[in-house]
Order: structure tokens, then sequence, then C-alpha cells
């Protein structure tokens, strides 16, 4: 019988950074981080991003959760807007509808999660705050990113 590995997981931060393309598609940049046991995880998730707290006109919110491919747990936030999208490459966010549910309630993480389903995940749930209202001291955002998140369907956090 192989051995099973009880190491507990360790944190992790993915912050992804959304813009708008000359397109006017939404994208998004990729930034990791860690997490450390005194630090507040917005913060961390800012300092990943390399911004400040009280960085005005920007919307850090935390978005999901998945495991990494070393069995960390990763901790994924989006960032509106993304103060420096030369910064990193840009990847556009599929507005495809591609198989990431799981298969059953008890186990409502998908299999086999990549970065832009994580991102077009990100997206969707942001549009949903935005047209449902629920969302608090939202700074004000262009047009152009109003417009490009309104293509995504509203989707509510760990919708399965």
């Amino acid at each position: 019988m192989e051995a099973v590995d009880r190491t507990p997981a360790r944190a992790a931060l993915e912050v992804l950074l959304f813009s708008v393309d000359d397109a006017g598609r939404l994208v998004y940049r990729r930034c990791e981080g860690s997490l450390y046991a005194d630090e507040q995880v917005d913060e961390a998730a800012l300092a990943a991003a390399g911004l400040a707290a009280g960085h005005e006109g920007i919307w850090n919110h935390s978005t999901s959760w998945h495991r990494d491919d070393a069995g960390n747990i990763v901790l994924t936030y989006a960032v509106l807007i993304d103060p420096d999208p030369s910064a990193g490459e840009l990847r556009v966010v599929p507005l495809e509808n591609t198989n990431d549910r799981s298969e059953s309630a008890l186990s409502p993480s998908p299999t086999d999660l990549s970065v832009d389903i994580i991102a077009r995940h990100a997206a969707e749930h942001l549009a949903f705050l935005l047209a449902t209202g629920t969302t608090q001291l939202l700074p004000e955002l262009p047009e152009k990113l109003l417009a490009a998140l309104s293509c995504h369907q509203l989707r509510t956090a760990g919708e399965i």
C-alpha cells in the first residue's frame, strides 16, 4: 500500500490583476505571493501585486481558493484595476463556459483548473457583485472596464 503524505498544506497567494485591452476585452496578469503568519491576508495580496494598503482607485477582492500541484492551498484575489498592465504577460479572460464544475455537491472543487478558468470565475463573480450592488467601498471604475465585465455571466462565489 502506498504511504499517505500527511504534511499540513501551506497557504500561498495568487493575485489576478484585471484591465482592458485595446479591443475592449477583459484581460489579466497573474502575480504570486507568500503569506506569513503575522501578515493580514488582504495586505499580503496587495503586496504580491506590488500595491500598498490604502492605494486609491483599486478594488481588492478575495474570490476563490484551490489546491495547486504541490498541495498548497492557494488563495486567489482579484484586483481591479491593474495599475501596470505592462508589468507581465496579459491573457484574455475567456468568455466561453468550460467544464469547470464539480460532479458532486459533496466535492465542490473541480478536478482540473487552469488559471484561465480561475480568472473567468473571478470575472463572473465580480460581474455578479457589480450587477447586484452588493459591493462596499467600491472605487469608481472606468466605463470600458465595466463594459468588459458585463460581457461575463453572473456567478456567485462557490457556485457549483
